[in-house]
């Protein structure tokens, strides 16, 4: 299996995107994470999305606090 950014928004992007990701997420969560080496809260976020089936309201806002983080950081690199 190939490395991959860590964090949140890379995994986001990759489980929507990579279809080799995609599956690993749908057969075996855990592992899918630990890919991406999420924090225990991010983890336990994934974990209520992915039984709710899709995001709701307040799934959202907790998602994207999780990902606040992540993206500032980003930021600062880039500029």
């Amino acid at each position: 299996m190939k490395t991959y950014p860590k964090g949140l928004l890379s995994f986001t992007y990759n489980a929507a995107n990579d279809p080799e990701v995609r599956e690993l997420v749908l057969q075996n969560l855990p592992q899918a994470m630990a890919l991406f080496d999420l924090s225990e809260s991010q983890q336990e976020l994934v974990q209520k999305v992915v039984k709710e089936s899709f995001l709701t309201d307040d799934l959202w806002s907790q998602y994207c606090e999780e990902l606040r983080p992540e993206i500032d950081d980003d930021i600062a690199k880039i500029w």
